[in-house]
């Protein structure tokens, strides 16, 4: 499988052209950025992993955050400091490479792309050094070609047709952008607007769906 973005130049952290594309028999051809930490691939169950072996907690007392930053939600950090000094920590021994993609999450990038969507992962890690970690996992888990990925922190810069992520103040930025924005059912993202789904097999039909509007919009 071939993947590319020919309807715009992507770096790390620019992108260049715009817009949606009507394609005769094909439907609209779709611009998604997708988020990885807790969008794509399962962040909290690694640093989970990670919190139990090296700060001797019981993983069945670390509940799913019901919070972006992790506070309150049972896991040992009293501070949003502390929280980051774990992930560095964790980070340095190889959270991302240890993480999970979510079910389906990867058939249904493939589905995606076969379907003519131009895709890709929008991460904002900054402390990936060249994207080692990020790019060796994506290379496992999408064997043979994978989108590619763009480091940013800003993912409005990219100007996507749909954004597919799970940090409240993203999602809300992107929707004040003009942005569409579908994000999983996390606790702490389910109230967020935009197209929440709870499996990433129901995403394509999202992606119908505007296509549809965007077809109508296009006649």
């Amino acid at each position: 499988m071939l993947w590319s973005c020919p309807r715009r130049c992507v770096t790390w952290g620019a992108h260049y052209g715009g817009g949606i594309v009507l394609y005769p028999g094909m439907g609209v051809r779709m611009w998604i950025a997708v988020d990885l930490d807790n969008t794509f691939a399962d962040y909290t169950g690694a640093l989970r992993a990670w919190v139990q072996e090296h700060m001797m907690v019981d993983g069945c007392s670390l509940a799913d955050p019901v919070a972006y930053s992790f506070m309150d939600s049972g896991w040992p950090f009293n501070s949003p400091a502390a929280m980051m000094e774990a992930h560095r920590r964790a980070v340095r021994d190889g959270l991302y490479l240890a993480e999970q993609p979510y079910p389906h999450a990867v058939d249904t990038i493939r589905r995606l792309a076969v379907q003519g969507h131009d895709l890709v992962f929008a991460t904002s890690r900054d402390d990936d050094p060249y994207g080692v970690q990020t790019s060796a996992w994506l290379d496992e888990w999408l064997p043979g070609g994978r989108p590619p990925v763009v480091f940013v922190q800003d993912k409005t810069l990219l100007d996507a047709d749909l954004l597919v992520d799970d940090k409240p103040s993203m999602i809300r930025a992107a929707i004040d952008h003009g942005m569409k924005v579908a994000h999983p059912a996390h606790l702490y993202c389910r109230d967020e607007p935009g197209f929440m789904f709870t499996d990433w097999r129901q995403l394509p039909r999202i992606v119908r769906g505007l296509e549809g509007d965007a077809g109508k919009r296009m006649v």
